[in-house]
């Protein structure tokens, strides 16, 4: 990607960076107080215990695949694509104690033929008084100020405080950049032209005034991700991929059809052992995986509700102790559809 001008259709002049101007800064800036080269290894080892705290606490975040347009498309994981169709509307959260208050919006771009699309995330953080903002996008983290002028964008890895808001800077494995707020306890994640997110380090259900906020409305339904498992599945948590499955146990109720198939659903889910639900999930939830080659077959092949059925007893299978039959859904639909079924799906 490479944006020419930012024309947010939203009017982001007046969005998120108009402020008052507060303790004599007149300027919103990254400054460079404290400018400290971070070790990779550091920054591996940092990485790895945020990590290993999602797989084991509850988790409050909200992530969304960036399209075309600036319609966005709730998003659960690379992996674990769930395509519900919502518009991202991405306002302002703060902290209950009020010490920290993040408002966040799309920065937008503008191609040839005058098509507007997200370019990437744009910040302005105010703490205990202090404020700072910027942009995060294919380009790394670069510091703005009220007017939106644009200074130079960051080396990373780097740590800084930023006009007295510390601020961790970095570009993990998979080339996403990340943006951590230790003090406000959220981070700030996006990978160019594929998602961004926004979530939270903090586990008690309580410590964000309104995380809700950070997601809009899809048929009345809140899309954010909460971790509020039930006891018996997080102690059977013991990696990622079962983390992402369990992410998918909150939010696949809004797959599974109509009403009464949504409630015969969450009488399965909340009755099935969560050992086996982890599994079910995993496997089953490939159907809803843009990046396995059964979905591009099926896609324009067959229709959502033969999907949502196969899924429904796909899963229905495995919590009764079956998972061959559970297979067998997937690989009837195949058939049906002159689809094959890949070894990655788990089957």
């Amino acid at each position: 990607m490479s944006p020419t001008r930012i024309n947010n259709q939203r009017t982001h002049e007046n969005a998120a960076v108009h402020s008052k101007e507060d303790k004599g800064y007149n300027t919103i800036y990254i400054g460079l107080k404290k400018k400290a080269k971070l070790s990779w290894s550091w920054i591996i080892f940092l990485s790895f215990a945020f990590a290993m705290v999602g797989v084991r606490c509850q988790e409050k975040r909200c992530v969304c695949s960036l399209k075309d347009s600036s319609e966005l498309f709730t998003y659960d994981h690379e992996r674990l694509n769930l395509p519900l169709p919502c518009n991202y509307k991405l306002t302002s959260i703060k902290t209950r104690d009020g010490r920290c208050h993040i408002t966040i919006d799309l920065a937008m771009t503008t191609e040839k033929g005058q098509k507007t699309r997200p370019s990437g995330l744009r910040f302005l953080v105010t703490q205990d008084g202090y404020k700072a903002g910027g942009i995060i996008d294919h380009r790394g983290v670069t510091p703005i100020d009220r007017n939106l002028r644009s200074g130079q964008t960051l080396t990373l890895p780097i740590v800084t405080s930023a006009n007295g808001v510390n601020v961790l800077a970095y570009l993990d494995d998979s080339q996403s950049y990340k943006l951590s707020l230790t003090e406000c306890k959220v981070t700030l994640h996006y990978k160019p032209g594929d998602y961004l997110g926004v979530y939270s380090h903090d586990y008690s259900s309580n410590y964000l005034y309104n995380p809700s906020d950070l997601c809009g409305d899809c048929d009345g339904t809140r899309n954010e991700v909460r971790m509020k498992l039930p006891q018996d599945m997080i102690g059977n948590i013991r990696s990622l991929k079962e983390r992402d499955a369990a992410m998918l146990y909150m939010t696949s109720a809004h797959i599974s059809g109509g009403p009464q198939k949504c409630f015969d659903y969450r009488n399965l889910i909340s009755s099935c052992r969560k050992p086996t639900l982890l599994r079910a999930l995993q496997v089953c939830g490939q159907l809803f995986n843009p990046r396995n080659p059964l979905v591009t077959c099926l896609s324009g092949r067959s229709e959502m509700g033969q999907i949502l059925d196969t899924y429904f007893h796909c899963v229905r299978m495995f919590c009764q102790d079956n998972s061959r039959m559970g297979c067998r859904y997937i690989y009837d639909l195949a058939s049906k559809m002159y689809c094959s079924v890949p070894l990655t799906t788990g089957c």
